[in-house]
């Protein structure tokens, strides 16, 4: 016997929808028909013949090609048979929830799903400026206005020690050991003296809010490093959980579209 079917592998959770056809030679026949003894031929009709040749001599099967019964239970049986036997495989992420093509390679599905774990990782990254964003540009500012606060102490700094140098450095102590000036004079000495003292340890307290803004931000840079990171092994990980399955046939999906007897010549 010679018989095409048409079988139809179908998993809604796989998006799999797909239709193969299924050919083979049966022979030779025994008294009932045994679908397990098929020998796969692709075939189509221009590869057949229906002229004998000439001074064909014809060998009858143990089979009763004469019943229509033999025929129906041969549908049947083969209908059963490739039911239970056959399978497809596909490949499988559960991770991403994807599933391969019918007739797509693993590293065709394998790169499919790094690129889709990619996309996952990008959106979910994404997520994390909403995060930051706010807090990065809050230290950023502070971060600015203490170092615009930091270059105006040290212009006033380097401004008023300047100004006691100008006026001579050491004035306050030859003037008060030598008693020659006036407690007045002393007096403003001393105020300037003090005010750029004053200014100095300004400066040094803008200078350590300004590493301590500076310290802040690198914080939250780390711990935003940490986050993109942690993103990138997670999906990258999901990539790479492929798994094979196999999707069954029923009896339904099973179409023997053809079944006929062939005769096959000797050598």
């Amino acid at each position: 016997l010679i018989a095409r079917v048409h079988l139809t592998y179908n998993d809604r959770r796989a998006g799999v929808d797909h239709t193969e056809e299924w050919e083979a030679v049966f022979y030779p026949l025994s008294d009932r028909f045994d679908p397990s003894k098929a020998i796969n031929v692709d075939y189509d009709h221009r590869d057949l013949s229906s002229h004998a040749p000439e001074e064909a001599v014809y060998v009858l099967p143990q089979a009763n090609l004469g019943s229509g019964a033999y025929f129906k239970e041969a549908r049947s049986s083969l209908r059963d048979h490739l039911s239970r036997s056959l399978r497809m495989s596909v490949f499988r992420n559960s991770a991403l929830r994807l599933f391969s093509r019918a007739g797509e390679s693993r590293a065709d599905f394998e790169a499919r799903c790094k690129a889709a774990a990619e996309e996952a990782a990008d959106a979910e990254v994404s997520k994390l400026k909403d995060r930051y964003d706010s807090a990065i540009s809050r230290v950023k500012s502070q971060l600015s206005d203490a170092d615009r606060r930091v270059r105006e102490l040290e212009t006033d700094t380097n401004q008023r020690k300047q100004q006691e140098l100008l006026q001579g450095a050491g004035d306050l102590l030859t003037g008060l050991l030598g008693g020659k000036r006036r407690s007045l004079s002393l007096s403003r000495a001393a105020s300037r003296r003090s005010q750029t003292r004053r200014t100095e340890e300004r400066l040094r307290t803008a200078e350590e809010k300004m590493a301590d803004k500076a310290n802040e931000l690198e914080q939250i840079e780390d711990k935003l490093a940490e986050d993109i990171t942690e993103i990138s092994e997670k999906w990258k990980s999901a990539a790479l959980q492929i798994e094979e399955m196999e999707i069954s046939l029923d009896k339904a999906d099973v179409d023997v579209d053809d079944l006929g007897v062939l005769w096959i010549p000797s050598a």
